[in-house]
């Protein structure tokens, strides 16, 4: 699975710290718009006369919502949302996104939209919004200071912003200071009233594959954060790889209650389920006692898939010590998480073995660990059925070992090219 020229040339700018220093002396005379369309003459000379058909096949997780039309999507604080009105709304915001930028819809080719959307529908929106313009989607974190976010804006050379309704006050004085446009999204409540009057059609699109699709900034452990952009070809293969191996269906309801700028959170818990038509039920931020009554609730829809980071696991502990104590209470959270819960994951940091155990003791459920980076995503899993040894991921995700050899391949390639 071929990666183009353009999302390489871009991965070298903000992924491979090594090489920075000679792309640098070599590209830094170039503004990121022209390396991109010089890039999109090389990529032409690489594709196939023939597009295979399963290249072609590698679309957005938005050009699947209208299969499942009326099913329920999302259900936020605001309510619920399905596949078809989110559709319907993307659209709608995409329509406005093109028209600010003096583009056709899908004309974008690339353009930086980010976009800071509380942990609720309209995320999903502004991200599909900016992806059927064929633009591609930085998201934004609400925590981050003023000066955070400039610099991310600044650095991903964005074009345009969006501001979910409570954060208009945040993003449109930084706009007004770099000189950009800022949509403002009505509340939750009320996306639908971004499709309503004129809305474009959708352009038949069949290199969705080689596009860019999303900036993801690193956690700035080591120095500044670093985007690294992802491509739908990239994107496509992590969802489908966890979608296979975790055997996602559109029965799952998921609980999500992590941030929304970090793989984690954008792929593993919402493009996943938004791929197969399952329901994501988001909360706005973390609170224990939320999640403990979400987890063991028998309202429809029932929760039946969550992932956390290992802090959040050691506080449901914590709030289970703490307030549910008698025993039971403790039979009964034990029987519900057996019963109706199917998987529960950790990552995105090392799982204490005390923590590992507890949980095992309170729920009944090993934790499935996984590893992925922000530059490669998802790579490593336990198995879903099978034994779990605690600190060890000995199976890679299905789809991705091929995607990283082609990446490797094709960087050598280019590397060649530029330097030779």
């Amino acid at each position: 699975m071929l990666l183009g020229p353009a999302a390489v040339c871009h991965s070298l700018k903000w992924t491979l710290p090594h090489c920075k220093a000679i792309l640098h002396r070599t590209l830094s005379r170039f503004k990121l718009e022209k390396w991109y369309l010089a890039c999109a003459v090389q990529r032409q000379a690489h594709r196939w006369t023939t597009v295979p058909s399963f290249r072609a096949n590698q679309k957005p997780v938005f050009a699947r919502a209208p299969v499942f039309g009326d099913k329920v999507a999302i259900i936020d604080s605001s309510g619920s949302y399905s596949y078809k009105q989110l559709y319907c709304s993307s659209l709608g915001l995409a329509g406005r996104i093109s028209s600010t930028l003096n583009s056709d819809l899908g004309g974008l080719e690339g353009q930086r939209i980010s976009f800071l959307c509380a942990n609720d529908a309209s995320y999903t929106v502004a991200q599909w919004a900016a992806w059927m313009s064929g633009g591609t989607a930085v998201p934004l974190y609400r925590k981050h200071p003023q000066a955070e976010l400039e610099y991310i804006i600044s650095d991903s050379q964005s074009s345009l912003l969006v501001a979910g309704h409570p954060f208009a006050e945040t993003l449109e004085p930084l706009a007004q200071k770099m000189g950009l446009p800022c949509l403002t999204l009505p509340p939750t409540s009320n996306l639908d009233t971004l499709h309503e009057g004129e809305t474009k059609e959708m352009a038949s699109i069949t290199d969705w594959a080689d596009r860019p699709a999303m900036i993801i900034y690193t956690s700035g452990t080591t120095g500044r954060p670093k985007g690294a952009l992802h491509t739908h070809s990239s994107i496509h293969a992590m969802v489908q790889s966890l979608v296979s191996e975790w055997a996602w269906s559109r029965d799952d309801v998921i609980l999500h209650t992590l941030p929304l700028h970090h793989v984690h959170g954008i792929v593993n818990k919402l493009l996943c389920p938004l791929w197969v038509g399952a329901t994501c039920v988001m909360l706005p931020d973390f609170q224990p006692q939320k999640v403990w009554e979400m987890l063991l609730s028998s309202t429809a829809p029932v929760v039946n898939v969550f992932m956390a980071v290992p802090t959040i696991y050691s506080k449901l502990i914590q709030y289970y010590d703490q307030h549910l104590t008698q025993p039971n209470v403790k039979d009964f959270v034990k029987a519900v998480c057996k019963e109706r819960i199917r998987l529960m994951v950790s990552g995105s940091a090392a799982l204490p073995l005390p923590i590992l155990q507890r949980w095992k003791e309170i729920t009944g459920h090993t934790l499935l660990e996984r590893y992925g980076m922000t530059e490669i995503g998802m790579a490593l899993s336990n198995p879903l059925r099978g034994p779990r040894i605690p600190g060890r991921m000995l199976q890679a995700n299905a789809g991705l070992t091929a995607e990283k050899e082609n990446r490797v391949r094709h960087f050598r390639k280019l590397c060649s090219n530029i330097f030779t």
